[in-house]
């Protein structure tokens, strides 16, 4: 049975993927760039499930991909487009808040040292992970509706 575990917003090389030793452990961005794909940053928003998805047809192992999806949308395209078998098992994972809050702990010291030199205050920031919060509640109860497995890590 072949795995394919997808994350939101993880990287592979983070720690809780450690004991994943027989799966192809790889991030979007290193997708694109072994393929040599030229993409704008907001282009990538639009063709991420199709790149996810292409990847998945491509291997025959367990595969982790990190930063795989960012909405309901690319997982809606991930499913379709990956010749989803009843062989494969989906399993997504989202941050359970601790890499999030480390993130906004961080930048608020950074911005409290440097605030000239950042673009953004730590309002704005903290109000941007609220956004993507809201867009990974609907990419939960779209993978339960498809029984996919969906982990908090």
């Amino acid at each position: 049975m072949k795995k394919i575990c997808l994350t939101i917003d993880i990287d592979v090389n983070d720690e809780c993927f450690d004991d994943f030793l027989n799966f192809e452990k790889i991030n979007i961005g290193d997708i694109i760039m072994g393929e040599k794909i030229s993409l704008e940053p907001f282009e990538l928003e639009e063709v991420r499930g199709k790149i996810v998805a292409k990847r998945i047809r491509k291997v025959e192992k367990n595969l982790l991909i990190g930063f795989a999806i960012k909405n309901r949308n690319d997982l809606k395209i991930v499913l379709e487009l990956s010749e989803r078998k009843k062989e494969y098992i989906f399993k997504v994972y989202f941050d359970n808040d601790k890499r999030k809050n480390a993130t906004i702990e961080k930048y608020k010291k950074d911005y409290s040292l440097h605030s000239r030199w950042l673009d953004y205050s730590p309002e704005y920031v903290e109000n941007s992970y609220k956004e993507f919060d809201n867009e990974v509640e609907k990419i939960k109860v779209y993978a339960i509706e498809n029984k996919i497995e969906i982990i908090s890590i």
